[in-house]
């Protein structure tokens, strides 16, 4: 892999589903509040991370003085989850700010010492759900668009919609006539009328139960 590397820059390699938080600046431990937290999150693949802290001065951690909040990024959903935060110290900050900076390769990010979140979000320790654009729609979406497509007049026009899902096949049930109909992704693509969709046996019908 190369990129570009000039004087004044320098490329980070990150893996797919990295969520790194980063604090603001401190000179030493106890001089001030870790708030707010910027999240970098780098999508492409599911990921997690877990945000530690303590008191940061002594050894009562030992004892269970330290708390713990569980991040994870799915991917398909394009939700980042702030878990429900366990345990407590002394001093702990019960509400903070989360700023969240989605990164992926067709939105990418550059160093700042100001950066301009996606999302900021106060916390209280209870637990979060943040979605943002992008997510790759579930089974029964892509099914809801094939049926909308193959109930329009003219479905090769909607062959970007179709793109835009992700889906190479779509299955259809029949449920009056016990047959799974399977839409290739080419019907609409390629001109290809979806009038005569191959039909499978009954015996495929199970697969319409987990969509």
């Amino acid at each position: 892999m190369e990129a570009p590397a000039p004087y004044e820059s320098m490329p980070i390699f990150v893996k797919a589903g990295s969520i790194i938080p980063v604090g603001p600046e401190l000179q030493y431990t106890v001089e001030r509040p870790a708030d707010p937290i910027t999240l970098y999150v780098y999508a492409g693949a599911d990921g997690a991370f877990t945000l530690y802290e303590d008191e940061g001065v002594n050894y009562n951690y030992e004892h269970g003085g330290f708390t713990r909040i569980v991040l994870h990024w799915d991917d398909r959903s394009h939700t980042l989850t702030i878990g429900a935060r366990h345990g407590s110290f002394r001093g702990m900050l019960t509400q903070r700010t989360f700023a969240v900076i989605l990164i992926s390769k067709t939105k990418p990010v550059g160093f700042s010492f100001t950066p301009q979140a996606d999302r900021t979000v106060n916390y209280d320790g209870q637990e979060l759900k943040l979605q943002f654009e992008g997510r790759v729609p579930s089974h029964g979406s892509r099914l809801r668009d094939a049926l909308e497509i193959i109930s329009s007049p003219n479905p090769s026009a909607h062959a970007t919609s179709l793109t835009r899902a992700r889906a190479p096949w779509f299955v259809v049930c029949d449920f009056r006539g016990r047959n799974v109909m399977l839409f290739s992704l080419r019907y609409f693509t390629d001109g290809y009328s979806p009038s005569n969709p191959h039909q499978t046996p009954a015996s495929t019908l199970n697969q319409c139960s987990s969509l």
